[in-house]
């Protein structure tokens, strides 16, 4: 009887254990997920206010070209006003920009992405500049001059007609619904201009 009765006490022993045991385990996993959704909000407060200061920047007009091909420059006005912009830093953590990159090709097909998409990678080696990420860099010189280059984020802009920002999104890599949004919005505005042109 007496081993009955240890044997009923270590049973019900190990029981509170493991409730307590799971309980600090959820009380963990829910203190984890308020901390991430808490910096990811802070995050996007945060790159809203760079992306409102950055609007309406004028970017200077110069001479660009594709990859290494130095002898087929053009002029970024040339280009602008019909193309969607993606710029990253070599100094941008790979899995940000891979992530953009497997959203955007999830997203368009290739021939939308190469008549519609152009990437800047200022800093990336020479030996990029015709394969970055399956695409060919558009050579802009050293930098654009807008201030969130600095901070080394990857992001989407767009330009009018007088190389002035136009729109921009900043990639949360830990949050892509925003730039999926963003994305989703220009690709429908292009198939609206074209709808209106035809």
């Amino acid at each position: 009887m007496r081993t009955r009765i240890l044997q009923g006490l270590l049973i019900i022993v190990t029981l509170i254990i493991i409730v307590f045991l799971v309980y600090n385990r959820y009380k963990i996993q829910n203190r984890e997920k308020d901390a991430i959704e808490s910096y990811n909000a802070e995050f996007n407060e945060k790159m809203q206010c760079l992306e409102r200061q950055t609007m309406y920047n004028i970017i200077p007009d110069r001479v660009v070209y594709w990859g290494n091909d130095s002898l087929h420059a053009i002029r970024f006005r040339d280009i602008a006003p019909a193309k969607l912009f993606f710029y990253f830093s070599a100094q941008t953590c790979p899995p940000c920009v891979e992530g953009t990159i497997d959203l955007i090709n999830q997203m368009f097909s290739d021939s939308w992405q190469t008549e519609n998409l152009c990437f800047i990678s200022p800093d990336s080696p020479r030996r990029l500049a015709e394969n970055c990420y399956a695409k060919m860099l558009l050579n802009i010189g050293p930098e654009l001059g807008l201030y969130i280059e600095t901070i080394h984020v990857p992001f989407f802009f767009e330009l009018n007609e007088n190389l002035e920002v136009k729109s921009v999104n900043i990639v949360n890599k830990l949050d892509l619904s925003r730039t999926k949004a963003y994305l989703k919005r220009y690709k429908e505005s292009k198939l609206k201009l074209q709808q209106v042109e035809n």
